[in-house]
């Protein structure tokens, strides 16, 4: 990998992963001590994140917490699954939302997981019956719409404290789709 200062780095450390199709800004380490380091905020829950997603259906609360176990789906091992459906080890996950806006029969929503489960933003917005658009995994027949031709989910803030003391928040610019999926917004709601 070579950073944009010319410097080339042997093994980056990947420190925490987007599924695929998800936009926006992921954290990487220039070295062991650093990977560590991040990890180790990672596991005390120290790094916050902030999510954007455009969903099915119009939530009507202006924000909420879904607050419910995710295991292995019962019906397909490849899926994650919260709530009854949900078989083998479950655990804790929690996902905080704010609605942004809501129109048509879509909500664009602010979305900060307090755990790190794998799929779960996507597995807790189906437990409450608003998938991610463009979720081909989790949104059965929905499919795609309001011009996404991927997932409607863009990982918008990382905030964590640098090896140095300094506390950083870095932000993705929200992607073209995302955009374009706004302009559908403007002068309602």
């Amino acid at each position: 990998m070579t950073l944009q200062n010319g410097k080339v780095i042997d093994r980056p450390g990947i420190v925490h992963r987007l599924d695929r199709d998800t936009s926006g800004v992921i954290l990487l380490a220039k070295n062991q001590t650093t990977f560590l380091f991040f990890k180790e905020q990672f596991k005390n829950r120290e790094i916050q994140k902030l999510y954007h997603a455009f969903v099915w259906g119009e939530l009507k609360e202006p924000h909420g917490t879904i607050d419910k176990p995710i295991g292995r789906s019962r019906k397909d091992f490849r899926l994650w699954s919260a709530g009854p459906t949900a078989g083998g080890r479950l655990r804790e996950a929690v996902t905080r939302w704010t609605r942004l806006m809501y129109t048509n029969g879509f909500s664009y929503l602010a979305l900060e997981p307090k755990t790190g489960r794998t799929h779960q933003i996507r597995v807790h917005l189906k437990a409450i019956g608003h998938p991610v658009v463009g979720d081909a995994r989790y949104a059965g027949e929905k499919g795609t719409a309001l011009g996404f031709e991927r997932l409607a989910l863009h990982a918008h803030t990382i905030s964590f404290t640098h090896p140095n003391g300094d506390h950083m928040e870095v932000e993705a610019p929200l992607p073209q789709d995302f955009k374009n999926a706004l302009r559908l917004f403007e002068g309602t709601e």
